[in-house]
């Protein structure tokens, strides 16, 4: 599966590996929480035998106090103009099991994963505005229609280097063969065997990562969500399975250039603390109210 000699030839067959291992997920050959049985076919077999070496390579993984410092995140919900008065419960802009009617990229109805935009930031200053959008996209916020939008952050004491995501866009700004031709430099300045081995995981882990990140991109028909995203729900349960607490992956409706996304496997590892409450279509700036601090 590792013929660096033919790199092309090498992302055709993990192509055809992916889609082999989607059909399987679809057509129930297995099911997406019976990881040792799809560990039985090729694509996660290969993957699998990576992470065994690159559980720890800090090129595909976030610790949270990174995420903390780095990262600024919002998550927008549609609000009941009758039912949501103010002001609201901290609980409003967590996931609820009881509201989760449809699948979700990375999780089945019913499953309180939590999903937020995310957007990289330098310095202390948080912004927020590009990822409100890429928030209310993913809502598909309508006019008519009301939402509440809220900040949140990583609480205190989860800001460590313990907990960590695995990050899908790590090649999403390369083509494959922009990813092929920084192989080639890369082997070639390579002086030792173990930096020539080096290379070699690099490029399987980016051809990797790339093919997942295109995958997620790929549109999916409303009517058949719930198997068009089992071989997520699968790969979800595979990375939690390793002891990631999240995964980021770019955002299907945004293309801003900040569309970003992170899931994490656990509600309470991210808390809201402000909230604006918005009425379709969106014309006054944004006047966030604070909430207090989540003790949880």
């Amino acid at each position: 599966m590792f013929d660096t000699e033919n790199v092309p030839s090498l992302i055709k067959t993990y192509k055809e590996k992916w889609e082999e291992f989607r059909e399987a997920l679809i057509n129930d050959e297995v099911q997406y929480f019976n990881l040792k049985k799809a560990k039985e076919i090729t694509f996660l077999s290969v993957l699998d035998n990576m992470m065994k070496y690159e559980k720890d390579n800090n090129l595909i993984k976030i610790p949270f106090i990174v995420l903390n410092r780095h990262y600024s995140f919002c998550r927008a919900t549609e609000f009941d103009k009758i039912k949501d008065k103010e002001p609201l419960s901290i609980e409003r802009f967590l996931p609820n099991k009881d509201y989760i009617k449809d699948d979700n990229r990375f999780s089945p109805k019913g499953i309180e994963y939590l999903y937020l935009a995310c957007k990289a930031r330098w310095g202390e200053e948080k912004k927020y505005k590009y990822i409100e959008e890429v928030a209310m996209k993913e809502v598909r916020a309508k006019d008519r229609k009301r939402y509440g939008i809220s900040k949140f952050r990583i609480p205190e004491k989860l800001q460590t280097f313990d907990k960590n995501i695995i990050d899908l866009t790590i090649a999403d700004n390369k083509s494959f063969e922009e990813i092929e031709k920084n192989f080639i430099f890369q082997i070639k300045d390579a002086k030792t065997k173990e930096a020539r081995h080096s290379e070699v995981e690099k490029l399987a882990l980016k051809i990797y990562f790339k093919l997942m990140s295109e995958e997620l991109f790929k549109p999916i028909k409303t009517d058949d969500k719930s198997n068009q995203y089992k071989p997520f729900h699968c790969l979800a349960e595979y990375f939690k399975q390793l002891g990631f607490d999240g995964l980021m992956f770019k955002s299907t409706v945004c293309n801003n250039g900040h569309g970003k996304n992170i899931v994490l496997f656990d509600k309470y590892y991210a808390e809201p603390f402000e909230y604006a409450i918005i009425d379709m279509p969106y014309v006054e700036p944004m006047k966030y109210k604070i909430f207090q601090r989540n003790n949880k």
